[in-house]
């Protein structure tokens, strides 16, 4: 205590409580602009992108926000194209001659579903691996977006 007087420390106190208290209110005004705003013109982009891809039918229900400032989140329903998805697959590994070899082999309804579960399961899987594409592609061609949520439709 510099002069001995406890008023003076307790006013100095309140004067550096309401300081910081202006300052952070401050710092909330300024941030707050960036939490949780919509990033349109950078979306359109994702969206044309995505749609633009032959194994995308459409993109629905888009909804992108900014976390901080260089961190988006991106949510979107992803129609897919069927045959595209299909020609892919066959397209791989000589799988279209796997897949004529086994539907020569189909002699009853037994065996076909065993036949369409074997394949079922290999387009799933197809599918899968696209989406991880996209979900990549989006990420190298627009870093900001760091989290990204694609769901099939």
């Amino acid at each position: 205590a510099l002069t001995g007087d406890p008023v003076y420390d307790a006013l100095g106190s309140v004067s550096v409580g309401v300081l910081l208290g202006g300052v952070s209110l401050f710092l909330i005004q300024k941030n707050i602009t960036l939490l949780g705003q919509p990033v349109p013109r950078r979306t359109d982009e994702v969206v044309a992108a995505m749609e633009a891809d032959p194994v995308v039918f459409s993109v629905q229900d888009v909804k992108s926000v900014q976390l901080r400032p260089g961190v988006c989140r991106l949510k979107a329903e992803v129609h897919f194209n069927p045959w595209a998805l299909c020609d892919i697959y066959l397209d791989q590994d000589g799988n279209l001659g796997s897949v004529m070899e086994s539907c020569k082999q189909v002699g009853d309804q037994e065996m076909a579903r065993k036949v369409m579960r074997q394949y079922s399961r290999m387009y799933m899987l197809t599918l899968s691996m696209e989406l991880d594409r996209i979900e990549s592609m989006i990420q190298k061609k627009y870093p900001e977006f760091r989290h990204i949520d694609l769901e099939v439709l």
